[in-house]
């Protein structure tokens, strides 16, 4: 303490340090948290971009297999062949021929697509009775839920391992029907997933770090990761972004990943496939730019601390006593230090005495120069070719294709990326060549070195053009090179290839576009269905009312029943349009699903049909039912189609109709019980058909797009609905819905 009282010099170095670490952590602390903060927004963006580009070319490969399959489904040879194979005997000539068509023509697509094996199965009995693979033949998959569902469309299955096969797998079915629509067989193929995996691993824009992978409902890695080698089906991950996707939650965070290491992470989910999509970057990649600026702040931190504290110990100098600077000097001299000069202000006896010490000091420093200048030389050349050999090495490690040609265009350096990039093995191959020779576009490269040497620097994206004349995109950057006197010597540039960026670019402007046409597509039906086609109906029946009402004394029995049946048909059909207009709403109209109270829903379509009840003195039950993530108005429909179906069918007893629910693991089942007439076996999966009837119009109204309604809306919710009947002992249907709230993570 006696020190610092003592020292004033102590005290001022102590103020100048202080004033100037406050202002610099108050700084440093600032450019950190934007720093870190803009980082994280553009790393955010990426990566969403990277999933969302991912996921499209998911979508792009699923269709192209459904396409596949569709393809060999509606051809006039596959169709006539597959009725033979259903309805001939085994043993006959006919069945032979027909078999042996199939097999090569299944061998083939399994040979072009990503499809093997490639197999018809019989519609009743699910038995595979041709194979590109002859070892499948006579295997049964009626339990199967893709051989069900492909009996009435196109149905892709989830990704799942075949024990079989012994890899992952899904299953691509669809119906082959004759040219009045009957079912003649079910076409199946498992698809090969590299295709799947090719995507996932592709890592252009990723970094070091970057990766993105897909799990399933289970939490079970389906596709390859980059640190660890083998994991697909054999790895269960359960991180934050995962566990977000699989809830239905899109978005992008910052978490832990299965390696436990702190990363940035996009997310989504994808419905069709049943599976979550992710593409993470380690935060220590991707804030490492945050990072140096933190290190470069803290440097120069310490070197303006030590830069103050100079300043401190001069201006504490400046202040003390004369004698001190001469003892200083004193001390100095003693060192060897011939530079140092004492500054004294007074012309007492101590000013003439610091004259005296200082020309004795300037008379040293002149027998020393020559040797000091000397020492100075040495020193500043081993800096200089430091400062070369640095700069080397750092151009030989880039990444980036690096190149520098003379001011005539003339190549005489580049680094191995360059060699690398235009797939040369040496560079003697390319020192002493023109510039231009390696572009595509020889003109424009010729345009872009006039540019460079005009305005000193330039940067966009050329075509170029490799040694085995192959091609990529370049994005290029180039600055001249100056000697001392500021005159042109030569131009540097640096190159990137950039062609996965720029066809995934052209690839998502196609998807938009494509995307964009669809739905102006269905726009315009909605609009023909909704006006142009109801008004003429709408005159048809107004007309002939009108006829039947003004000259029905005038018109025998035949002619007024004819009147009543042309009436009738027009309303019927647009009743018919009415109806269908709804059903292709169900997908394009349909609300978002959130939170709704099932019994609520109930009500609202027991209110609706109100008048049907009554009349048939129907009784409607239901036991308390849940809330389930759904699009309320459409599950009014539901209950309102799945109820007035059991009054409409009812059988000689008082239509009763009940409802309930069962919670299930990852869902709600529920039930619509009734005493109707009840469905034969053969008919239970039909009646989900559009335009399918079981009755005639005359003993049932209805235009037979109500259940068909039902059907798709349960599948738009992601789930399921059968029917289970005996003739005579009434039916229930039976359909399932999401836990409310996002709880369904299947």
């Amino acid at each position: 303490m006696k020190f610092w009282q003592r020292s004033l010099r102590t005290r001022l170095i102590f103020l100048f340090v202080l004033v100037a670490i406050v202002p610099l952590f108050v700084f440093g602390f600032i450019a950190y948290k934007t720093g870190r903060h803009r980082i994280v927004e553009d790393t955010e963006a990426h990566l969403s971009s990277v999933a969302v580009l991912k996921e499209q070319e998911i979508a792009n490969w699923i269709e192209h297999l459904e396409h596949a399959i569709n393809w060999v489904a509606s051809s006039s040879q596959v169709r006539k062949h597959s009725s033979i194979l259903v309805t001939k005997e085994k043993d006959t000539p006919e069945y032979s021929s027909s078999h042996t068509a199939l097999v090569d023509e299944f061998k083939k697509t399994a040979g072009l697509q990503h499809l093997s094996p490639v197999f018809l199965l019989d519609p009743d009995s699910g038995r595979i009775i041709a194979s590109s693979h002859h070892r499948w033949e006579g295997q049964f998959r009626k339990a199967k839920t893709w051989f069900t569902r492909g009996k009435s469309g196109t149905y892709v299955s989830k990704i799942f391992h075949s024990l079989t096969l012994t890899r992952p797998t899904l299953v691509i079915a669809a119906p082959i029907t004759d040219r009045s629509g009957q079912l003649i067989a079910v076409i199946a193929g498992h698809a090969n997933l590299e295709p799947l995996n090719e995507i996932m691993m592709e890592r252009t824009g990723l970094g070091e770090t970057g990766e993105s992978y897909s799990v399933n409902r289970s939490n079970l890695l389906l596709t390859e990761i980059q640190f660890t080698s083998g994991a697909p089906f054999e790895k269960w991950i359960s991180t934050y972004g995962i566990n977000q996707a699989l809830a239905g939650k899109p978005g992008v965070s910052l978490y832990k990943d299965y390696r436990d290491k702190k990363v940035i992470g996009a997310y989504r989910y994808l419905e069709n496939l049943k599976v979550a999509l992710v593409a993470e970057i380690d935060q220590s990649e991707a804030f490492a730019p945050v990072f140096t600026l933190r290190n470069t702040v803290i440097g120069v931190g310490l070197g303006l601390v030590v830069l103050v504290a100079l300043l401190g110990i001069m201006f504490a100098r400046s202040i003390t006593k004369p004698v001190d600077q001469l003892v200083l000097g004193t001390e100095e001299l003693g060192k060897g230090n011939l530079d140092y000069e004492i500054e004294v202000e007074a012309k007492d006896e101590l000013g003439q005495l610091a004259e005296a010490f200082n020309s004795m000091t300037e008379n040293l420093k002149e027998v020393t120069a020559s040797r000091d200048e000397l020492e100075r030389e040495i020193a500043q050349r081993k800096r200089t070719e430091e400062e070369l050999r640095k700069k080397e090495l750092a151009i030989q490690s880039s990444l980036s294709a690096i190149a520098i040609a003379d001011k005539d265009g003339i190549i005489n350096y580049v680094n191995p990326s360059f060699l690398n990039l235009w797939r040369y093995q040496d560079q003697e191959e390319v020192l002493g060549k023109p510039a231009i020779e390696f572009w595509k576009n020889k003109e424009k490269a010729q345009k872009v070195m006039k540019e460079v040497e005009k305005s000193g620097d330039w940067s966009g994206e050329l075509m170029a053009l490799r040694k085995d004349d192959s091609t990529f995109h370049a994005e290029a950057t180039a600055s001249i090179i100056t000697d001392s006197g500021g005159d042109l010597i030569g131009l540097m540039s640096s190159f990137r290839d950039i062609t996965d960026r720029v066809r995934a670019q052209e690839r998502l402007k196609k998807t938009l576009s494509d995307l964009e046409r669809s739905n102006e597509e269905l726009k315009q039906f909605a609009y023909v269905a909704s006006h142009e086609l109801q008004e003429p109906l709408r005159m048809v029946s107004s007309y002939t009312r009108l006829l039947e009402k003004r000259y029905k004394d005038e018109l025998d029995e035949d002619a007024r029943e004819f009147i009543n049946y042309a009436a009738d048909g027009a309303e019927r059909m647009q009743k018919q349009i009415n109806d269908l207009l709804h059903y292709s709403r169900i997908t394009t109209k349909g609300k978002e699903l959130k939170p709704t109270d099932a019994g609520s829903a109930l009500a609202g379509a027991q209110d609706n049909l109100k008048k049907l009840i009554e009349e048939n003195q129907a009784k409607v039950t239901n036991d308390e039912l849940p809330k389930v993530q759904a699009d309320e108005s459409q599950l009014v429909r539901l209950f309102q189609n799945l109820v007035q179906n059991a009054i409409k069918f009812r059988g000689k007893e008082t239509p009763n109709v009940h409802i309930s629910a069962e919670e299930r693991e990852d869902d709600w089942l529920f039930s619509v019980s009734d005493n109707g007439k009840g469905i034969e076996p053969e008919y239970q999966e039909e009646i989900f058909s559009i335009f399918k009837r079981l009755e005639s119009r005359e003993e049932t109204e209805g235009t037979g797009i109500g259940l068909a309604s039902c059907k798709k809306i349960v599948e738009r919710h992601g789930e399921e609905i059968w029917v289970e009947s005996e003739l005579g002992q009434g039916s229930t249907f039976y359909f399932t819905l999401p836990k409310s709230g996002g709880e369904n993570n299947e």
